[in-house]
């Protein structure tokens, strides 16, 4: 089987323009720091072949992909990726099935998680610099995904919302009172051991969930968040249902 390499984003980094995210300016920091609390992934690179030619295109549509000889252009089709993104791929391939290897997989927020629960440590990349991270559940289909957030994002365990968890365990349901409002959350442990009912996590900035309406996985977007214009390609979040515009990537040198 022909395997196609799909380049993922695993770092936050900076574009060249103003155009995309960077890691030197207090806007890049704020915008990256809200999409890494609503478990976004933070940035996309910047589209290979194989994404560009389902721009504007459906999962199942034709597309056309350079052949083995890198000449002659071959008749494929696009697939959707679990971050619902489009990518074209020959057709023996997409008949192999969902679970195919050439699937990247989950986005890096998921991927941080991956066999742990709710409340366990994790790490993320935040503006090039390494900071502790906290696995937050996020609800999908009526069930939970563990995504990786800064782990500032949670305040300290208070009265309320750890006996909210009295008699629970990490990643069951809870109801508690945060600044006189009740939520209806989840249970996660935190590594010190304690129980605590976190509320749903917040959303991205909505200017870039806007900016994804009526389009498909990895279309072309833009967005302006604090006055600076932002352009990316949409991606899903981690419920696996909204689509959310995400920064381009710089490449490192």
């Amino acid at each position: 089987m022909r395997r196609i390499i799909l380049i993922a984003c695993t770092m936050l980094a900076a574009c060249s323009g103003g155009n995309g995210l960077g890691s030197n300016s207090a806007t890049d920091v704020a915008l990256a720091m809200e999409l890494a609390n609503a478990g976004v992934r933070q940035c996309v690179d910047h589209q290979p072949p194989p994404f560009a030619a389902c721009a504007g295109k459906n999962a199942g549509d034709a597309c056309v992909g350079p052949g083995d000889d890198g000449d002659d252009m071959d008749a494929r089709v696009c697939k959707a990726l679990r971050d619902g993104r489009l990518v074209c791929i020959e057709v023996d391939d997409d008949e192999r099935g969902e679970n195919d290897d050439d699937d990247e997989g989950p986005s890096p927020p998921l991927q941080a998680c991956a066999g742990k629960n709710a409340g366990d440590a994790c790490a993320l990349t935040i503006a090039d610099q390494s900071r502790p991270g906290i696995c937050r559940a996020f609800e999908r289909d009526a069930n939970q995904v563990l995504a990786c957030v800064p782990a500032s994002a949670v305040t300290p365990p208070a009265g309320p919302r750890v006996t909210a968890c009295n008699g629970k365990a990490a990643g069951d349901a809870c109801t508690a009172q945060q600044e006189d409002k009740t939520f209806t959350g989840v249970c996660h442990a935190l590594p010190s051991g304690t129980l605590l009912c976190l509320p749903p996590p917040p959303g991205p900035p909505q200017a870039a969930v806007d900016a994804c309406a009526n389009l498909q996985g990895g279309a072309a977007c833009s967005f302006t968040f604090h006055e600076h214009t932002f352009q990316g390609a949409c991606v899903l979040e981690p419920d696996g249902k909204t689509l959310v515009c995400a920064p381009m990537c710089k490449a490192h040198d």
